[in-house]
């Protein structure tokens, strides 16, 4: 995906509010104890925060395993603005949302959801803090 500068700047921007949007869903789903779809919106939330990032790099991902593929490869092992612990998570929250899209009889508890949600937010707040930045010091340049 190469992104003329202005197309890349506004997707960047759509993305992280979409990530927060999403976020909010998520905790949306928790009031009304709707836990697979609470998984859901912590995935789709965490996405839309790394792929801010990626883009911001002009860095394609066109799938979801791309997305990890990418993920692994820029943020964690070269450029070291992910953890291999916030990788896994990513990686946990993907294959949770994964089996509850695609298995049948998938209950996911209350207990799961909650364990996540402490770092599903500052995976996410650290995501837009960097792209932020990044996007900001130089609109033009990759992190």
């Amino acid at each position: 995906m190469s992104l003329d500068p202005e197309t890349r700047s506004n997707t960047v921007v759509y993305r992280i509010e979409k990530a927060k949007k999403t976020w909010d869903d998520a905790l949306f789903c928790i009031e009304g104890k709707r836990w697979n779809m609470a998984s859901n919106r912590l995935y789709y939330a965490v996405f839309h925060a790394v792929s801010a990032l990626l883009i911001s790099n002009n860095i394609p991902a066109n799938t979801h395993r791309g997305f990890l593929r990418q993920m692994n490869f820029h943020l964690i092992n070269n450029k070291k603005l992910m953890t291999p612990e916030e990788g896994q998570l990513v990686r946990q929250l993907f294959g949770m949302r994964h089996e509850d899209d695609y298995e049948d009889f998938i209950d996911i508890t209350e207990e799961q959801i909650k364990e996540y949600l402490p770092r599903v937010q500052n995976l996410i707040d650290k995501l837009i803090r960097i792209t932020t930045t990044a996007t900001t010091d130089n609109p033009q340049d990759s992190i």
